[in-house]
C-alpha cells in the first residue's frame, strides 16, 4: 500500500444465506526523511568596490521514498541561494520536506575572501620652524583620509602611535608612515616629511 488511508466493507454468506459483514482500515504512515545532501562550500573573493560579491550557489541533491515537496534554504528562503554574499563565512542552511512533512536538512559555508587594501591618502610634505630656544618645532599634520572596501580596523602613525602625527619634531627630515589595516589583514603603508627648519 502506498502511504494513505484505506477503508474496506468486507460481506460474508454461508450455504444457508446467512451473512455477516465487517469494516476493517488500513492506514500506511510515512516516517521516513527524505534525504539532501548540501553542495561543497564555496569560496570567492570580495569585489573592489564593496565588501561583498555575487556567489553562485549549486541546488543540493534530494530524494525521498515518497518523493519531496519543497526546498528551501534560511538566505534566500528559496530553492536558490545564489545572491550576494558579504565577506567573511555565512553558514547557509538547506532544508528539504516530502509531501507527508518529513523533513531534513544539511548546512554550506560560503566563505567571501577580502584581498583588497585599503587606501591612504596621505598629506603633503609639511615645513615648520624651529622655536628660537630649540632645535625642533611643533608640527600639526592633518590626519590623512583612508578608505577600505570593507572597513578599516587599525589605523596609526609610528611617530605617534596614533591616528594624529601632529607633535615635536627635530630639525631635519622626518618620515611620517600611517599604517592603514583591514579584518582581513590586509595592510597599506604611506609617508610623508614634516620638516621643521
Amino acid at each position: 500500500y502506498l502511504s494513505s488511508h484505506y477503508e474496506f466493507y468486507r460481506r460474508v454468506y454461508d450455504l444457508s444465506g446467512n451473512v455477516d459483514s465487517c469494516n476493517m482500515t488500513v492506514t500506511v504512515f510515512d516516517d521516513q526523511p527524505p534525504s539532501i545532501i548540501c553542495p561543497e562550500d564555496v569560496t570567492d573573493y570580495a569585489d573592489a568596490d564593496t565588501c561583498a560579491t555575487w556567489v553562485d550557489i549549486p541546488i543540493p541533491a534530494t530524494g525521498g521514498n515518497c518523493g519531496t515537496d519543497s526546498l528551501y534554504n534560511d538566505y534566500s528562503y528559496s530553492d536558490d541561494a545564489s545572491d550576494i554574499y558579504p565577506g567573511g563565512t555565512t553558514y547557509v542552511n538547506w532544508y528539504v520536506v516530502d509531501e507527508n512533512g518529513n523533513s531534513m536538512s544539511c548546512q554550506m559555508q560560503v566563505i567571501v575572501i577580502d584581498t583588497i587594501p585599503p587606501v591612504i591618502n596621505a598629506p603633503d610634505t609639511i615645513s615648520a620652524f624651529t622655536s628660537q630656544s630649540a632645535c625642533s618645532g611643533w608640527v600639526d599634520i592633518p590626519i590623512p583620509e583612508y578608505d577600505d572596501n570593507c572597513e578599516v580596523s587599525v589605523f596609526y602613525n609610528y611617530y605617534t602611535g596614533t591616528d594624529d602625527a601632529s607633535g615635536e619634531y627635530n630639525a631635519g627630515y622626518t618620515d611620517v608612515v600611517w599604517i592603514a589595516m583591514d579584518p582581513s589583514n590586509n595592510t597599506v603603508q604611506r609617508g610623508r616629511h614634516a620638516l621643521p627648519q
